[in-house]
């Protein structure tokens, strides 16, 4: 009898055991995944991507769609043997996964500027290399900057709600506010307000009245005209705020940086070009990092 119970629990720890061994190879990427990148107007910038917890691997070129090459800046990582998380630049992790980035500067190439679209070739320090979809990165020289605006404040929080606040320097006629990237709006809302020259009185700690009042309103309590639906042109007087409120999606699973271009007309007749930044820095959950995995296996 005790040697029938022995062989069935045998038997149990057997299958567990492939069970689990089943799982965790069913778990494991055939290669890193990358994030798709929306960078406008930048000269350093990081490519996200996803590698095994278990294989991790160091990106060691990109080669992007204009035939740039281009070698990460691993300067501030150190050696695995001293922290892994640090030498592989990691983000973020999960039970199978690291979120790791790799850190670039176009000054270390020769070329002006990068114009990137959709697929790159990326080697990874092993050698292996890996076709993917990576987004758009575009490192244009941006105009100079008229100087029409004065930034008063920029707050952002875990909720996903950003702020930035600006006090116009002159009157100023604004006939456009676009975004280079107007295909994310499953990414975010963007609310542009304008308030007059005495609607931006602080409190006792320095930040507008409005603050405290509005961070946790709903968004469509939030004060301000959608981006798509601004009525131009918007005459703005000297003393004048304008305020750019952005809501994230949390659950959004691509990394941007870029500057909403503002255009117009200053009071002697000169046009003028100003930018309100807009960027999301991922930093995954292990739920996230699941639903990215799932995305690609779909695509």
């Amino acid at each position: 009898m005790n040697k029938k119970i022995l062989m069935i629990a045998l038997v149990v720890i057997v299958v567990s055991w492939g069970a689990n061994l089943w799982y965790y190879q069913s778990k494991q990427l055939d290669e890193a995944l990358f994030l798709k990148h929306y960078y406008a107007e930048v000269d350093t910038f990081e490519i996200y991507y996803l590698m095994n917890k278990q294989d991790p691997k160091k990106v060691q070129s990109i080669e992007f769609s204009d035939g740039t090459v281009m070698y990460p800046d691993y300067k501030n990582t150190g050696f695995p043997q001293d922290n892994p998380r640090m030498t592989f630049n990691v983000l973020s992790e999960s039970t199978h996964y690291w979120m790791a980035s790799a850190q670039f500067d176009t000054k270390e190439v020769t070329r002006e500027s990068i114009d990137h679209q959709g697929e790159a070739i990326i080697t990874m320090d092993d050698g292996e290399m890996i076709v993917a979809d990576i987004g758009t990165i575009i490192t244009e020289e941006p105009p100079e900057r008229s100087g029409v605006f004065k930034q008063d404040m920029s707050s952002g929080g875990s909720d996903g709600r950003s702020t930035q606040s600006y006090t116009v320097k002159e009157r100023i006629k604004i006939e456009d506010i676009s975004s280079p990237f107007p295909e994310l709006t499953d990414e975010m809302l963007i609310k542009i307000h304008h308030t007059a020259s005495n609607g931006n009185r602080t409190t006792k700690g320095h930040l507008p009245d409005w603050y405290e009042k509005e961070r946790d309103l709903e968004w469509e309590k939030v004060a301000g005209v959608n981006l798509p639906a601004i009525d131009y042109p918007l005459i703005v007087e000297q003393g004048d705020h304008i305020r750019q409120t952005i809501q994230h999606n949390k659950d959004a699973l691509n990394a941007y940086w870029f500057p909403l271009k503002v255009t117009g007309t200053m009071e002697n007749g000169k046009d003028f070009v100003e930018r309100f930044l807009v960027y999301n820095h991922p930093s995954f959950t292990s739920d996230q990092m699941d639903e990215l995995v799932e995305r690609v296996g779909d695509e």
